[in-house]
């Protein structure tokens, strides 16, 4: 028996309280692909350290900084094809590119977040970036930068601890419980809109410790 085609009327078609009407020209999925083009914060090491890709994909992208550990590939970040903010091999990106999409993106397509609204999210996240990785020279020597954001955020987290437990009347100066705080709200930003990020924590603990001394 087959199927009679019925006629729907979209402008029939109820949606939540809220939400807006998809149209072709209109539609979080148009938007979703706007927001990845204008952020590109999961390439560039402000997210994440690495991810794992396979040696197939090693193999073809050979500018990648890879580190091999038993049967794991982990390519560090920040991603040597990225070029002036967009992905400059986005048709032969590894799996883990291709699949990942952070909290804000999520929302985005949701319609929880309009665009407009998600890429004033993503400018400050970079500004904020941008803020801490000009400063992490004053408070790390050369030798321990690594020039990825979450790295040296990690390393000046266990560097003041580590300050900590040899005097615990240590006194921090102005500057350093300034980057502290700073870091504190980009890690806040990071785990509210884009991964939550097991640094926030730490940094909490250390605002902590930085008010009791």
């Amino acid at each position: 028996m087959k199927s009679e085609l019925i006629n729907i009327d979209k402008d029939d078609f109820p949606v939540h309280f809220g939400q807006l009407k998809s149209t072709l020209l209109t539609n979080s999925a148009i938007d979703s692909g706007i927001l990845c083009q204008e952020c590109s914060l999961c390439c560039t090491g402000a997210i994440f350290t690495h991810i794992t890709i396979s040696d197939s994909e090693s193999t073809k992208l050979q500018k990648l900084n890879i580190k091999r550990k038993n049967d794991d590939i982990k390519m560090n970040l920040p991603c040597p094809y990225l070029e002036k903010g967009s992905c400059s091999v986005y048709d032969m990106r590894p799996k883990k590119c291709q699949t990942y999409t952070c909290i804000l993106l999520d929302k985005v397509i949701c319609g929880e977040i309009v665009l407009i609204d998600a890429i004033k999210i993503v400018n400050v996240t970079k500004e904020q970036a941008k803020w801490l990785s000009s400063n992490v020279a004053l408070l790390l020597k050369d030798e321990d930068i690594e020039m990825n954001l979450r790295i040296d955020l990690y390393t000046i987290n266990k560097l003041f601890f580590s300050r900590l437990e040899n005097d615990e009347k240590l006194i921090f100066s102005a500057f350093e419980c300034q980057f502290c705080l700073c870091a504190l709200d980009y890690l806040k930003g990071l785990s509210m809109y884009f991964n939550v990020s097991s640094l926030l924590v730490k940094y909490n603990n250390l605002v902590i410790k930085m008010q009791t001394n």
